[in-house]
């Protein structure tokens, strides 16, 4: 399921939601973290598949990502679309694409979405690398 894992995202894409904090605050529902320190793992890696060339990702609550409230709607979404100002997008990539990413400059279909028919998993050779929003 989109969302229940977090996401991976460059790090200035991290460093522009830090940025404009005070308007992720504000869209975020009374049971959320609000604490901006919360909402990202500490580690950042190195990854090509990212503009920077490093990537980090969204810390996960029992909920799901950090940055679902209670309705399960995604609060850098709503800020983007609030502010409906050009070239201003909070949501990271591998949530817009979901289920598609990207691994080694290929794209692939998130292997959360290859579950065959009755439950059944395919192939472990068969799955895209973990990456984008699950």
């Amino acid at each position: 399921m989109c969302c229940s894992n977090g996401v991976k995202l460059d790090i200035a894409l991290r460093d522009q939601i830090l940025a404009h904090a005070d308007l992720v605050q504000r869209a975020m529902g009374p049971d959320q973290d609000h604490d901006p320190s919360g909402w990202f793992e500490e580690t950042e890696e190195v990854d090509s598949d990212f503009p920077s060339g490093r990537c980090v990702g969204t810390q996960v609550r029992p909920t799901g990502c950090v940055f679902l409230d209670g309705a399960r709607r995604c609060v850098l979404q709503t800020v983007t679309m609030a502010e409906a100002r050009p070239g201003f997008n909070l949501k990271p990539f591998f949530c817009s694409a979901f289920p598609v990413t990207v691994s080694g400059g290929a794209l692939w279909i998130d292997e959360l979405c290859l579950e065959a028919p009755g439950g059944e998993q395919r192939e472990e050779d068969d799955r895209a690398p973990e990456h984008g929003a699950s």
